[in-house]
Parts: structure tokens; C-alpha cells; sequence
């Protein structure tokens, strides 16, 4: 099949009147077999308006590249990789406060996910079901504080690399790895004071390996490792 390139720059500068808010919306789909594309997303908003960013890469679409940069408050950004979807790459960078990112890596291998955030009150999900193996995640959350990262392996999901650094106060992170979810590798970094950290391990999930280093006061980390899972690593480090 000929390769399909093209570069879509989105590019929204929108300003609203104290009688109606102006929001940014871009939704991009690279569907059936479509590769080799290189989409950039730039989104750039004043005072309380909202940027809102869908990437959806579906249906055997391979080798993609994927740029968001979000500028402002209230920002979203939902990103989608499904339906056999590999070697894709996708960037987003958000600036400003209440940043909230989606990842979800369906049934798709070898993509490449770098998610940073910039500010306070800043919110990663992450989701890895469902067969999709050799994955890479990395997230970045900085500012003064309020972080919550959230990242789930499951569905007999493997081989992926999965690395959550964060800086501030009040820093959450969640890690859950399950349902025959082998040889995952987990780094949680935790930089500030009041953090929490949250692993669990189960469902016959085995050989993987998580390490969690908290650098600051005020920590907790909880680990849970149960229902035929064996083999895992845990590394937990609070200085």
C-alpha cells in the first residue's frame, strides 16, 4: 500500500467576551491502514476556556506521529491507539492549570506515548489492555502540586515500559497490573511532599518489576501483590 503523508497543523487562537466563553476543539482520526502521517495540534487559550484535544489512531494504522501542545486553562487531551495499531508516536505537552490527559492503547504493540504537564492540578490516565505489548509511557507532571497519575496493564498485556515522574506536593500515583499481565516494567518518581503511592499486582500477573522512589517528607506507599501472580518484582525507596 502507498504511503500516505501529510501534515495536518490545527491551530486554534480563539478569544471570548465576558457574555460567551470560546472553547477549542480538534478531533483527528488515522483509520484503516493509514500510515506514515504526521499530525501537529497546537491550542493556545486565555483566562478560563478550554482546550480539548482527540487523537484516534484505529484499525491496523502503523508509523503515525502524533504532536499536541496545549496552551491555557481547563486543557483535555484524549488520545486513542486501537484495532492493531503499532509503532505510532505521540507527544503532548500542557501548560497551565487543571491539565487532564487519557491515553488508551487497545489491542495495538510498539507505540511510543510521552505525556508532560506543566502546572498545578494536573490528572494522567493511562490504559494498556487488552493483548497490546511492548509498549512505551512516559509522564511527566511538574508544578506545585496536586498530581494524580493512574496507570493500568491488563488483558494479558506485555513487555511494556511504563515511567511516572513527578514534582510538587500532594502527588497521587496508582499502578495496577493484571488478568495474566507478564514482564511489565513500572517506574514511579515522586518529587515533594505529601505523596502517595498505590501498586497492585493480581490475577496470575507475574515476572513484572515496579520500582517507586519518593524523595521528600510525608510519604506512603502501598503495595498489594495477590491471586496466583509470581515472580514480580518491588522495589520501594522513600528517602
Amino acid at each position: 500500500m502507498k504511503k500516505l503523508v501529510f501534515l495536518l497543523i490545527a491551530v486554534f487562537v480563539i478569544t471570548g467576551t465576558m457574555m460567551a466563553q470560546a472553547d477549542n476543539h480538534s478531533e483527528v482520526t488515522i483509520s484503516n491502514e493509514s500510515n506514515g502521517n504526521n499530525v501537529m495540534v497546537k491550542q493556545r487559550q486565555d483566562d478560563d476556556e478550554q482546550n480539548l484535544s482527540e487523537i484516534n489512531i484505529l484499525n491496523d494504522s502503523d508509523d503515525n506521529i502524533v504532536d499536541v501542545k496545549q496552551i491555557g486553562e481547563n486543557q483535555y487531551s484524549d488520545i486513542d491507539i486501537t484495532n492493531g495499531s503499532s509503532f505510532n508516536d505521540v507527544k503532548v505537552v500542557m501548560k497551565d492549570e487543571d491539565n487532564i490527559s487519557e491515553v488508551s492503547i487497545d489491542e495495538s504493540w510498539s507505540n511510543q506515548v510521552d505525556i508532560k504537564q506543566v502546572s498545578e492540578d494536573n490528572y494522567s490516565d493511562v490504559d494498556i489492555s487488552f493483548y497490546s505489548d511492548n509498549n512505551q509511557v512516559l509522564v511527566r507532571q511538574k508544578g506545585e502540586g496536586e498530581h494524580q497519575s493512574y496507570i493500568r496493564i491488563l488483558g494479558e498485556s506485555g513487555n511494556n515500559s511504563v515511567s511516572v515522574k513527578q514534582r510538587g506536593e500532594d502527588q497521587y500515583s496508582e499502578v495496577e497490573i493484571s488478568d495474566f499481565s507478564n514482564e511489565n516494567s513500572i517506574s514511579v518518581h515522586q518529587d515533594g511532599e505529601d505523596q502517595y503511592s498505590n501498586v497492585n499486582i493480581t490475577l496470575a500477573s507475574d515476572f513484572n518489576t515496579v520500582d517507586v522512589n519518593q524523595d521528600g517528607e510525608d510519604n506512603f506507599s502501598n503495595v498489594l501483590i495477590e491471586a496466583n501472580s509470581d515472580f514480580n518484582q518491588v522495589s520501594v525507596i522513600q528517602d
